[in-house]
């Protein structure tokens, strides 16, 4: 069986923009109104990009927009909640993990156990 493709899940009326160098968040607002686009209020977690409000539908064109601008974006692509997601999973797993190795010489062998065991099995299901 062929293993299933990746498939991303692009926010309706939201793309990511990457400045260069990295910029201000007031800058990026004024940039961002200029060319007519909102930053949004929500912060993006993942790096230094920012996020901005388009209308539903018009998010490719609004990433062209912004790429126009090569003097000061660096990138400007569509947020794949998606991918967001598996990061934001993998974090906590790590964070668990290493809460786990911190805690090896001070937990019982049940626990240890038991924490082990809940981490595989996190790590064996399903991705929602």
């Amino acid at each position: 069986m062929k293993p299933k493709k990746y498939q991303p899940k692009y926010a309706k009326g939201q793309i990511l923009v990457e400045f260069k160098p990295q910029v201000s968040r007031d800058f990026a607002k004024t940039f961002g109104e200029n060319i007519g686009f909102k930053i949004s209020d929500e912060d993006y977690e993942h790096g230094t990009a920012f996020i901005y409000q388009t209308k539903p539908g018009e998010e490719k064109q609004a990433k062209i927009t912004f790429q126009r601008h090569k003097k000061f974006i660096a990138w400007a692509d569509l947020r794949d909640l998606r991918l967001e997601a598996r990061w934001n999973e993998l974090e906590e797993i790590i964070a668990a993990l290493e809460n786990l190795g911190d805690n090896a010489d001070t937990l019982g062998d049940k626990d240890y156990q038991s924490q082990r065991e809940a981490l595989a099995r996190r790590l064996a299901k399903p991705e929602e």
